[in-house]
């Protein structure tokens, strides 16, 4: 009996997933590996506008050529009408790591980039018969995923390629950004102030570099915070769709028996402190960064070093 209802049981499941529209299937990203050899490699090559195995809104990951390169991918519509697509690139230094869908928690969101102003948060347009070029900094990754998402398709089809290069000097007529962090300056961080490090630039991200700040006076007994925050207005606090946005923040205490606060020191290896992307993606370009003092009644000695591009 239990026999016959496990085998009823699995006729039903399979004769379902015949009945079931081909299109459901097709809606889901697939990971597709990119084994060419580079540094000159094919992507996708006269694929559908459409997502899913075969077309081009999928998941393509590589292993880069080497450890400290850039990549310029050129997206190319060969349809007859405009299309709109979603860009980013993720990265992973953990050679074990093979999957990207439904293992996005192993991966991490890479920039800066060039030429993509919302970094998946908002569909870029292609005219039909046009190409772009976009440029990502991927060094230090053992895998990279280009995630390609497809908001409005199209029956006609796209080529996708890539060139890595080890330079840093960016794509054609797109230039990396710059790796240096030009600004740097002292401030003095009075109790409950908010001083503004960065004032916003249309098209500009900020990044902050290093970090350090430290107190003369005695700690008091509550618990401070220094933030970091990212927003419009002299104070970082306006912005409205995401923003103000907190990037960053560290509370600190007193410990026992101390008659003056410690300087904390927090310093760029590999990656802005703060940079042009939020956890979810979020773009911070054109927004301003300030520092707040949380403490009502201790003045800290702040330094740090920035850029803006």
């Amino acid at each position: 009996m239990h026999s016959r209802r496990r085998l009823r049981q699995f006729l039903i499941a399979v004769v379902s997933s015949l009945l079931m529209p081909a299109g459901i299937a097709a809606q889901v990203n697939s990971d597709v590996q990119i084994t060419a050899l580079g540094p000159i490699r094919d992507v996708v090559r006269n694929a559908v506008w459409a997502t899913g195995s075969g077309n081009i809104g999928n998941n393509y990951i590589f292993t880069p050529t080497w450890t400290s390169e850039g990549v310029c991918l050129n997206i190319s519509n060969t349809s007859s009408s405009t299309v709109g697509y979603g860009l980013q690139f993720f990265g992973t230094s953990d050679q074990s790591v093979k999957a990207y869908q439904g293992n996005q928690g192993k991966w991490t969101l890479l920039g800066p980039t060039a030429g993509i102003p919302l970094n998946g948060n908002a569909l870029l347009g292609l005219a039909a018969g046009a190409s772009l070029n976009y440029y990502a900094q991927v060094s230090g990754q053992a895998r990279v995923a280009i995630v390609l998402t497809i908001g409005s398709g199209d029956a006609g089809t796209g080529t996708i390629t890539m060139v890595e290069e080890q330079g840093g000097g960016g794509c054609g007529n797109i230039t990396a950004g710059p790796v240096a962090c030009p600004i740097s300056a002292h401030i003095e961080l009075a109790p409950a102030q908010t001083i503004q490090i960065l004032a916003p630039v249309t098209g500009q991200a900020p990044y902050l570099c290093n970090l350090s700040f430290g107190s003369d006076q005695a700690p008091d007994a509550e618990r401070n915070t220094i933030v970091v925050q990212n927003g419009t207005g002299a104070t970082c606090s306006g912005g409205g769709g995401g923003l103000p946005y907190v990037n960053w923040q560290m509370a600190l205490g007193p410990n026992a028996g101390e008659t003056t606060f410690a300087e904390a020191i927090f310093a760029f290896v590999g990656a802005p402190l703060v940079g042009r992307y939020t956890a979810t993606g979020f773009d911070l370009a054109g927004t301003g960064m300030c520092i707040t003092n949380n403490s009502a009644v201790m003045t800290f000695e702040v330094n740090y070093t920035a850029a803006q591009f």
